[in-house]
């Protein structure tokens, strides 16, 4: 369920929160490939469900400082945090999604026709494909996007980055820009040149 921010600061349905998560956040997570958006789940004490629960409700909105909203978020909420509840995410579904397709291969007696040379070989060319020839109209290669960027952000890689390159890599449209600011990162910095004085020959 989405819920509508009020307008009035001076406190949430009279509990002095100026935005319904504020003080109530379960999670907040990036809900697309170009990490502009953010999901904040919160939970409504007052309501419950029928199993006695705090009623779950989320919050969406654009990543912006400048967004009084976004402000109250990260009051509680380091963008790390986010960043890593994303990731999190991420590999619960794929590992969701991956014993979905072994139990329906099981059930139903399925083989690939492929040998693994093949498959690797036919994953590569997509992969190289979405790279190089980036759709952003294509829903597999805008995944694959957010992929490259969840995969980079939880590598080692991402410790070194500065403020500026992580907003790239959020912002980056296209693979390409991915790359290019994580080359940036790893890139060998130059060595500061040392000048050594001339002893003056008497």
């Amino acid at each position: 369920m989405v819920d509508v921010p009020t307008t009035d600061f001076a406190g949430y349905h009279g509990r002095n929160r100026p935005f319904p998560f504020c003080g109530r956040i379960i999670e907040a997570y990036y809900t697309n490939p170009e990490l502009d958006t953010v999901c904040v789940t919160y939970r409504e004490d007052e309501q419950l469900t029928p199993d006695g629960e705090p009623r779950a409700y989320d919050y969406y909105m654009e990543v912006d400082e400048t967004d009084a909203r976004f402000q109250a978020l990260l009051k509680e909420v380091s963008y790390e945090t986010i960043q890593e509840t994303t990731e999190e995410r991420a590999r619960v579904y794929r590992k969701d999604f991956q014993n979905i397709v072994k139990e329906y291969i099981k059930e139903n007696g399925l083989t690939s026709s492929l040998s693994d040379d093949r498959l690797v070989e036919k994953a590569q060319k997509k992969l190289f494909d979405s790279i190089i020839d980036f759709d952003e109209q294509d829903v597999t290669h805008k995944e694959r996007l957010f992929r490259l960027k969840l995969r980079i952000f939880e590598s080692e890689v991402a410790e070194n980055a500065n403020r500026n390159q992580k907003v790239k890599i959020r912002k980056a449209s296209s693979p390409l820009e991915v790359l290019a600011t994580y080359y940036d990162i790893i890139k060998p910095k130059p060595k500061r040149k040392t000048s050594s004085k001339k002893k003056s020959e008497k």
